[in-house]
């Protein structure tokens, strides 16, 4: 009587676990979260263009004016460099450029053009 009431337990849990969802246990689902949002619109051509030419080309123009160490005129020069621009820009105890912080909506499009892969 015991092995019969043992086996009915195991039959019971057994069924009680089967998969409904052919999703469920997907790999895909359970290791790949989903990627973060970014805007696309935010390209150096159509954002990151107009802000450099309005707030760096004074000095890291080509070539460079008031001790500027480098360019940041073309795609590539900027892309290079977007780590220590974004953390310049950002600094509000040293920020570039000098005359203060820009705006935030502009610094803001600055990181989301970085978290959209640097698009151009």
């Amino acid at each position: 009587m015991l092995k019969i009431f043992i086996s009915g337990i195991i039959i019971v849990c057994l069924l009680a676990c089967e998969n409904n969802s052919p999703n469920d246990f997907e790999e895909e689902n359970i290791m790949s979260p989903s990627p973060p949002e970014v805007d696309s619109g935010v390209t150096y051509t159509n954002t990151i263009r107009g802000i450099m030419m309005d707030h760096c080309l004074q000095c890291h123009s080509s070539p460079t004016r008031n001790g500027a160490p480098f360019p940041l005129t073309t795609f590539q020069e900027v892309r290079s460099r977007v780590a220590s621009i974004n953390t310049a820009m950002n600094d509000i105890n040293d920020p570039m450029p000098p005359a203060g912080l820009i705006a935030e909506s502009q610094r803001s499009q600055i990181q989301k053009w970085i978290d959209n892969n640097l698009a151009e």
